[in-house]
């Protein structure tokens, strides 16, 4: 490999690096987020546990609701991660 082909390999390689911390760390930051809704919804449906009750918390199924969404976020970005 000449210099020139060399240095575009490690910009690139560098490139990927800094790509896949920052996933690292939006993945973390999600699946914190993922927790915390997991502890919500767990202390806000101990009253009522079917979901189909009208009197169900509707926060209890907003926040499920919101945590399948971000599952699927962190399913995304990881099929995202290069190798």
């Amino acid at each position: 490999m000449n210099g020139s082909k060399m240095r575009l390999h490690h910009r690139k390689q560098v490139e990927m690096e800094q790509r896949n911390a920052v996933l690292g760390t939006m993945i973390r930051h999600l699946e914190n987020m993922i927790a915390d809704l997991d502890r919500e919804i767990a202390t806000e449906g101990t009253r009522i546990k079917d979901t189909g009750h009208p009197a169900y918390s509707t926060f209890a199924m907003a926040a499920a609701k919101r945590r399948r969404s971000l599952l699927t976020s962190v399913a995304h970005m990881k099929s995202l991660f290069e190798v």
